[in-house]
C-alpha cells in the first residue's frame, strides 16, 4: 500500500490528503470520538510518512492536541500520548488602574490589582485630595486606602467579565464648601465594608493594543461609620461648634476605571 501511494502520490500533500480520508473512513467509522481541537499526524522513517501541522485547517474539527494518530506499515493505530510540547498558558499577574470619574471630581486615585489562580485578585485603591482657596475658607481635602477581594466568575485567566468583591476602606476628609459663615466645615474619620459588582471589558481593539487596556465599570454597597466634628472659621480661628457621628447604609462606590496590565495571559 505504500509502495502504491509513493508511486502514484508523489507529493506530500497528497499523503496528506489520504491521512485525513483514512482518519474520516476508517477511525471514526468504528467508534472513534475525535476531541475538540486539532490532530497530529505522526509517521516514522521506515514507514514514508512524517509529522506534519498543515493539516490544522482541514482536521479544525477532529482532534486534540494531547491525541497523536500512528501509522505504520501494518495499518492504523490509535495512540492517546500526551504532547509535553504543549506550552502552559501564563496568566496576567499584575494591573494599574485609575476611575475616569473621581478624577473628574478633582480627587486624584489609583489602583493596584494583583490577580492569582484565575479566579481571585486581590485589589487595592488609593485616594488622596487637598484643596484649599481663600485661606482655608473653603477647603476640601481627603484620604482613603480601600482593600478589596475579588471573585472572578469567569475562569479562564483573562480576569475580564463579571467579578463580585468583599472590601474595607478607611480614611479621613476634611470639607468646607462655603466661605458662608453659617455653613460650616466638617471633619471626620471613614470606617467601613462592604461587597461589590463589576465587569471587565476588553477594549486593546480601540486602542491597537494587546492584552494591555481594559475598562472596568463597577458598583459597590456597604455600610459607613463616621465620626464627626462641624467647625465654623471666625477671623482666623476655626471653632468646633458641634460633633457626633454617622451610620450609613447604602452605595458607597462607583467605577469606571482604565485599567491597564502587564504580563501575558495567552
Amino acid at each position: 500500500m505504500i509502495a502504491i501511494i509513493k508511486t502514484i502520490a508523489g507529493s506530500r500533500f497528497i499523503v496528506y490528503i489520504l491521512l485525513v480520508f483514512f482518519n474520516l473512513a476508517i477511525v471514526k467509522p468504528n467508534g472513534y470520538a475525535a476531541p475538540d481541537s486539532f490532530i497530529k499526524y505522526f509517521v516514522n522513517e521506515d514507514s514514508l510518512f512524517f509529522k506534519t501541522d498543515t493539516l490544522t485547517e482541514i482536521s479544525n474539527t477532529l482532534a486534540n492536541p494531547a491525541v497523536s494518530l500512528m501509522y505504520d506499515r501494518t495499518g492504523l493505530v490509535q495512540s492517546d500520548s500526551i504532547d509535553s510540547s504543549i506550552p502552559e498558558p501564563k496568566y496576567t499577574h499584575w494591573s494599574v488602574k485609575t476611575n475616569v470619574l473621581y478624577v473628574l471630581l478633582i480627587t486624584p486615585n489609583i489602583e493596584g490589582e494583583y490577580l492569582w489562580n484565575k479566579r481571585y485578585s486581590l485589589n487595592v485603591e488609593a485616594q488622596y485630595a487637598k484643596w484649599s482657596v481663600s485661606s482655608g475658607a473653603k477647603n476640601y481635602a481627603l484620604w482613603s486606602v480601600s482593600p478589596e477581594m475579588r471573585y472572578w466568575l469567569q475562569a479562564d485567566g483573562n480576569y475580564t467579565g463579571h467579578y463580585l468583591g468583599m472590601y474595607g476602606h478607611v480614611g479621613q476628609y476634611d470639607i468646607k464648601l462655603s466661605k458662608n459663615r453659617d455653613k460650616n466645615g466638617t471633619q471626620g474619620d471613614i470606617w467601613g465594608l462592604g461587597f461589590s459588582y463589576g465587569y471587565v471589558f476588553d477594549i486593546n481593539n480601540h486602542f491597537g493594543t494587546t492584552d494591555m487596556v481594559y475598562l472596568e465599570l463597577g458598583l459597590a454597597i456597604g455600610y459607613v461609620y463616621s465620626p464627626y466634628k462641624e467647625y465654623t472659621k471666625v477671623e482666623s480661628y476655626f471653632c468646633e461648634v458641634n460633633s457626633g457621628y454617622k451610620n450609613y447604609i447604602g452605595p458607597t462606590k462607583i467605577k469606571a476605571s482604565l485599567i491597564f496590565k502587564f504580563g501575558n495571559n495567552r
